[in-house]
């Protein structure tokens, strides 16, 4: 039997043991779903240690080799994995309310968007779809509130002002595509994948993924809005793999969030990996043969894991 040495951390005192792999993934798994529940912050200090809430777990976390078999579907990020904004939102903002006759600082406006996002976030989680609103509506409202920060108090205006940039981000012009996310799209297929999505994103995701001429690739999408739950919720995760229709062991995730992908995706026994594009991520516990520096890498990690 393979045995794991762990560490568990309660309330100060700190028990060294051994598990066999099998215990060691279900202890991960609960200590991944109680961060998820319970919001705790996870901190970072030395070798692969996380808290949560009086528990530590001290491990190669998740490089266990009971994840076997060939890998049937890739599951994706989009937002900062396969493409990103083309300008800062200030930037974007600011061009919009320049066809309005405004003349604002991109400075000013990007920190009362990040401001009104915030509290949107926190007053109507996934585009307020629990208090009967969606997306289009939800950002009706972070885009008056970011103006109305600015000084800008005309109703008429604002309607405009909101209406107008949720369109400007329906199609592909504010968006860009990473380089080597089509490349590595077109490698996963050439593999025998299937792929799809699993987004934060509201309804316009689909002609933002055809505009950037990525739609084609995918199988599915499938958005937080259009589930009703928003990663880290891993009910997110349970309805694409019901779409998957494999084992979780059979499917790999890849995105650029800590929690929201990689944590949330390995708690179901999902591959998860981490994008890094500029190696700003610093857990610890995140092995290097789950990092990625570039899409360029997955596919042939992706053989690996069933070599």
């Amino acid at each position: 039997m393979n045995l794991c040495r762990i560490q568990v951390a309660t309330f100060g005192f700190v028990q060294t043991g051994y598990l066999s792999v099998s215990s060691v993934e279900r202890v991960y798994r609960c200590c991944v779903l109680c961060y998820l529940h319970t919001g705790a912050a996870f901190q970072h200090s030395g070798r692969s240690l996380c808290w949560g809430r009086g528990l530590a777990l001290l491990s190669p976390l998740d490089t266990f080799r009971t994840m076997r078999g060939p890998v049937r579907w890739v599951l994706w990020d989009v937002k900062d994995t396969l493409l990103k904004v083309r300008r800062s939102v200030g930037e974007q903002y600011c061009t919009e309310a320049e066809r309005a006759g405004l003349k604002l600082k991109s400075k000013q406006v990007e920190a009362a968007f990040r401001e009104a996002y915030r509290q949107s976030s926190l007053l109507y989680p996934n585009y307020g779809i629990a208090q009967g609103m969606n997306g289009q509506v939800w950002w009706t409202g972070v885009v008056k509130s970011t103006f109305a920060q600015c000084g800008v108090q005309d109703p008429v205006l604002l309607d405009t002002l909101a209406k107008n940039l949720y369109q400007n981000f329906c199609g592909p012009d504010n968006w860009e595509v990473f380089p080597d996310s089509n490349s590595t799209l077109k490698s996963c297929t050439a593999l025998g994948m299937k792929l799809g999505v699993v987004s934060n994103f509201d309804s316009r995701l689909e002609g933002v993924l055809r505009g950037c001429g990525l739609l084609t690739h995918f199988s599915f999408l499938l958005t937080s809005e259009g589930a009703g739950v928003s990663k880290p919720d891993v009910k997110i995760f349970t309805q694409a793999l019901k779409k998957c229709g494999v084992p979780a062991n059979n499917v790999a995730h890849i995105g650029d969030h800590y929690v929201n992908d990689y944590l949330t995706s390995r708690s179901l026994g999902i591959r998860g990996f981490l994008l890094d594009r500029h190696e700003q991520h610093e857990h610890q516990n995140v092995p290097a043969e789950h990092r990625l520096k570039s899409l360029e890498e997955l596919p042939a990690r992706l053989q690996q894991e069933v070599d």
